[in-house]
């Protein structure tokens, strides 16, 4: 009888939910192709069944579809067909711009015109519509300066960011070639040696040089290097493959501070910068930076902690600001940074920093800013280039034999100091073998030993091996350098650590290892001894640091590092500037003034090809503006004065120096005369132009100063600030002048209103009487200086303009004849072809733009056939072959079958990755290879490699067939089947159209919406003589029988 009546009371409750929302006229607004609109269908049929009244507009071809359905049919604008290949291959830019013109307008019909078949009114009271993707694809490059534990981290990263549907160059020193490329990267060499980059660092225990250091000449070598890094950084961004010769114009760099170029690339590409690093760069109280030696004896912890930051940066500047205003000058054409720009530049533009290490390990400190994140670490889990087999030898010192653990055997302790260099390496050595004699423990060594050292019985070198995985091995703790892999490496597999640090970061590590208990406190490597070693050996062998270190391992295991570091990257992308305006797949490059676009350089190059514009009529668009670069500093009176004398004297000086220089060496007495006289008179000349200069600026140094005058007799000042402009050009000298004349005349006049009105409300009668006598004295004083400071901005946007024309000629790689790309197009399309005149024909636009784009169907279909001939699978196929190809008797060409009939009697899928037949394929438990294009066919393409139903993406463009053939072996393995079928299981469980129905129910302003005379229909219209919100079908009834008027 219970359990009857609680039955009855759900289906009460139940009833009364469904009535509390009322009948609503939905509009699904859906642009796209049939696997877009089919979801939507379901969607509406379960809307239908909730009862409202549902129509679907989307284009005309689906109308036979959405009718049968039993749902009403609107007809949007176009073709879906015209779309995806404009999409895919980026066709015809006027003829785009008609169809996107033509959408807007009938969605605006789709939402108020009647039924075109009955004629039934309709008026939208809700819509429902697909956006477009969000994060377009990105050509991104990466700059890493460092050592195989530096650059390894940002390969497991890159892979991400290329599973997400980016294109991605990872740049770093030569000897990191093979190893970038064979993880399916692209590369390009940066200069520098990373060896003699550590032999530096550890030398001098930082970047500061001792003095022994500068003696030996170490400095000037060290100078050179960072100006080789330098330059190379910009040809990362701007120069084309080295192997291949595919065209390379970055649109976001990702780095390490240590490459020094970035935010410089950054600034001539004006393209968004993202800093990635395995230590701590951003100044908080936390921790010091970890190249500063601290002394806390003369400050606070937090005090000394910040500083710390703004002295490695002080000095590091001091030591490069030649070098990188040169570079900037000289290789970029941008203006020199001072020290304060400088210094603070990733600070004053809020510079995106994302720290690869675990948060539960070393948690986000409180100061730290929202654009600062802390992922989680780079793992790479399956390295393409090391050989994961372990060696006989390894497997018989560790007692492995027939997978059981020899347990009379003697702990085994992991030794590396396989990156390090410049250091004694045989006193460590030395130390080493002495501790683990003392101590009876086994180790395997990495690094230290040389090939004819003889080493005890109890100590297994080895050469080169996967870390992570042999971490996870029998070894019993971890002893190196503190570099940020190993230690990651170490902590991920759950083994107390011993750190032997030399410089930088490792003392970082070293410090967080002891903080959480799982090893003891470091050990620097100038300081060690047997003793020390020894006893922090049988220090991390305590239960109470293991299972410290298990507890790391058992956070860290639950992080995806690389996942955290895409998804804030993601985050902090100007994604509204990237979008391109025609398809917002490719990030947008250039802008088309004629047409007010952002179009991408996909779509330029295509244009441009088909002679829809010419490469003339493209500038370069700006996805990241960089203020910071020019100067705005407000100067002291007389420093321009000052400046500009010394370079007036120097001047006059070089001139006629280099005057009487030419006059020895002439061998005429007119001659030399000539040379003296030209020479003193350009010194005077040039001299006279500084003076001047300097004239000006302290002109502009004293409106400055009277700009700044009210804020100190003005206690409400605050309420006429204005933000001081940044003048990079004569433009915007314009415009700084007559903002500051406007400005000082209407806040002049303004005043006498306000400032009156403010002091009252602060400070009552008094401080009414205190504001009128000031904005008396504002409204005669802010006019005369606004007038007055209007010729200084007008002046420096002539010096602005000046500079500007000394580097025009800098930089030349950002032009767009040369970001285009367009030096060397395939050999298949023909001069005739290019030269062919299109008169609208998208067809012919299409088939020349795919050529160049990779979206080739024969070229695709060719692959795919090779692919199942190499591997002996059948196949049914759809699309892609033309009704006269000819294809092999292991393949049947289909048309139109349902997905959830065919997925059932398949092996597995192989398609594009739309949305639609990824679900049909994971419903059906079928493994998946995704071939994507664009958009979000990478992100599904991630999602399946992630759930283990598939192998990893493999983009369409560079599509082979052996790739081709390796996924159809993969996806037939046990282990991926049962993945698919464990999706599918889960699938079924689900009801996706359900619960979208709720979630539109929840959020629906269900107050606003009912109807006060009945709640059945949604509230229309307010009948305010009766206080009353009535429904659509209550106004027609009141109508027609008279009782109100429609007005």
């Amino acid at each position: 009888m219970h359990r009857a009546d609680n039955k009855n009371n759900a289906k009460k409750k139940k009833s009364q939910n469904i009535i509390t929302v009322p009948r609503i006229d939905i509009v699904l607004l859906i642009v796209g192709t049939r696997g877009d609109v089919q979801p939507f269908v379901a969607l509406g049929r379960v809307l239908l069944a909730a009862g409202h009244r549902v129509r679907l507009a989307t284009h005309e071809k689906c109308r036979k579809f959405v009718r049968e359905n039993g749902l009403e049919f609107f007809s949007l604008a176009r073709n879906p067909a015209d779309l995806m290949s404009f999409i895919y291959v980026a066709g015809d830019l006027i003829k785009h711009r008609h169809v996107i013109t033509d959408i807007l307008t009938s969605t605006w019909h789709a939402c108020t015109v009647e039924d075109d078949e009955t004629g039934k009114p309709f008026t939208a009271e809700a819509i429902i519509a697909n956006p477009p993707s969000f994060v377009p694809r990105v050509d991104i490059v990466l700059l890493i300066v460092g050592t195989r534990g530096d650059v390894q981290p940002f390969v497991a990263l890159g892979r991400v960011l290329l599973a997400a549907g980016h294109r991605v160059r990872l740049a770093t020193h030569e000897t990191f070639r093979k190893f970038v490329r064979g993880n399916g990267l692209e590369f390009f060499p940066l200069a520098g040696n990373p060896a003699d980059l550590m032999s530096f660092v550890v030398k001098n225990s930082g970047i500061i040089p001792s003095i022994s250091s500068i003696a030996a000449g170490d400095l000037i070598k060290h100078r050179h290097v960072i100006t080789d890094i330098l330059t190379s950084t910009w040809h990362a961004c701007t120069v084309e493959d080295d192997e291949t010769g595919k065209p390379f114009t970055a649109e976001a760099i990702i780095a390490n501070p240590p490459s020094f170029g970035h935010i410089h690339c950054a600034h001539k590409l004006q393209i968004p910068l993202h800093i990635m690093f395995t230590m701590p760069w951003s100044p908080t109280t936390a921790f010091p930076h970890p190249f500063f030696t601290v002394d806390y004896s003369k400050a606070s912890v937090e005090k000394v902690n910040m500083l710390s930051y703004s002295a490695v940066e002080m000095f590091a500047w001091s030591s490069m600001r030649d070098i990188v205003n040169e570079f900037r000058n000289d290789t970029l054409g941008l203006p020199s940074l001072h020290t304060r720009q400088a210094t603070y530049m990733m600070i004053d533009e809020r510079v995106p920093f994302t720290y690869c290490w675990s948060p539960s390990f070393v948690p986000k400190p409180n100061d730290w800013a929202s654009y600062i994140n802390v992922s989680g670490f780079f793992f790479l889990d399956h390295d393409a280039t090391t050989d994961t087999k372990i060696p006989d030898g390894l497997v018989k010192f560790l007692g492995l034999s027939n997978h059981y653990r020899n347990e009379s055997l003697s702990p085994v302790i992991y030794i590396g100091f396989g990156s390090i260099t410049g250091y004694d390496s045989d006193r460590i050595l030395y130390i080493i073998l002495e501790a683990l004699e003392k101590t009876g423990y086994r180790a395997v060594l990495s690094g230290l030993a040389k090939d004819n050292d003889k080493l005890p019985k109890n100590v297994f070198k080895l050469i080169i091996f996967h870390m992570i995985g042999f971490f996870n091995m029998v070894i019993s703790a971890v002893c190196h350098h503190g570099g940020a892999g190993t230690t990651a490496a170490g902590l991920r597999a759950g083994k107390p650590t011993i750190i032997v640090p030399f410089f930088g970061d490792q003392f970082f590590w070293g410090n967080a290892i002891e903080k959480n208990g799982a090893g003891p406190r470091a050990l620097p490597g100038k300081n060690l001894t047997a003793d020390d070693l020894a006893e922090a050996f049988k220090f991390v062998h305590q239960p109470k640091v293991r299972a410290a270190a298990e507890r790391i391992r058992d956070a860290i295991l639950k992080e995806n590092g690389c996942e955290e570091a895409l998804r804030a990257f993601h985050t902090h992308l100007p994604t509204s500037r990237m979008r391109s305006d025609l398809e917002s797949t490719y990030t947008a490059c250039y802008t088309l003034n004629e047409f007010h676009l952002q179009i991408s350089r996909h779509v330029a190059q295509v244009l441009v090809i088909s002679g829809r514009i010419k490469a003339t009529q493209l500038h370069l668009h700006s996805t990241r503006y960089w203020p910071s670069m020019f100067d705005n500093r407000i100067h002291p009176p007389f420093h321009g004065i000052i400046k500009h004398s010394q370079k007036a004297i120097v001047q006059i000086f070089s001139d006629t120096t280099t005057g009487f220089k030419q006059a020895m060496h002439s061998h005429t007495w007119t001659k030399s005369t000539y040379n003296v006289v030209e020479s003193v008179l350009l010194g005077l000349i040039n001299g006279i132009g500084h003076l001047c200069i300097g004239c000006l600026s302290l002109y502009g140094e004293l409106t400055d100063v009277l700009n700044a005058v009210p804020s100190y007799y003005d206690p409400y000042n605050e309420s006429s600030y204005h933000s001081r402009p940044y003048v990079i050009d004569f433009d915007t000298g314009i415009n700084a002048a007559m903002c500051a004349f406007i400005d000082g005349w209407k806040d002049g006049m303004m005043d006498v209103v306000t400032k009156p009105r403010i002091g009252y409300e602060r400070h009552g009668k008094l401080g009414g009487v205190a504001g009128l006598l000031i904005g008396v004295v504002n409204s005669l004083f802010k006019p005369v200086v606004g007038t007055l400071s209007s010729l200084t901005w007008f002046c420096r946007g002539i010096y602005a303009n000046i500079n500007n024309e000394r580097l025009v000629d800098k930089g030349l790689e950002t032009y767009t004849v040369n970001t285009l790309g367009l030096g060397s197009l395939p050999s298949t399309i023909t001069q005739e072809e290019l030269k062919q005149h299109y008169n609208n024909n998208m067809k012919q636009t299409v088939k020349t733009a795919s050529i160049v784009s990779g979206h080739d169907s024969d070229r695709i279909l060719y692959i795919v056939l090779e692919a199942l001939e190499k591997t002996g699978y059948r196949a049914v196929l759809s699309c892609l072959a033309k009704d006269n190809d000819k294809l092999l008797k292991n393949v049947f060409k289909i048309d139109n079958i349902s997905h959830d009939w065919l997925f059932q009697h398949v092996s597995a899928v192989c398609h594009h990755g739309g949305a639609g037949t990824t679900a049909a394929g994971l419903r059906a438990g079928k493994s998946t290879i995704i071939v994507p294009f664009f958009g979000d066919q990478f992100f599904w393409s991630n999602a399946i490699e992630k759930n283990g139903a598939g192998p990893r993406a493999l983009p369409g463009k560079n599509l082979t067939s052996d790739d081709l053939a390796k996924a159809f072996k993969f996806v037939h393995q046990p282990k991926v089947r049962a993945a698919a079928e464990r999706i599918r299981d889960a699938i079924l469980k689900e009801n996706g159209c359900e619960e979208a129905l709720r979630i539109f129910h929840i959020h629906l302003p269900i107050s606003r919406m009912r109807s006060d005379l009945e709640s059945t229909y949604t509230a229309c219209y307010r009948l305010d003589e009766f206080h009353l919100q009535i429904s659509r079908h209550v106004a027609q009834v009141l109508v027609i029988s008279g009782r109100i008027k429609a007005t």
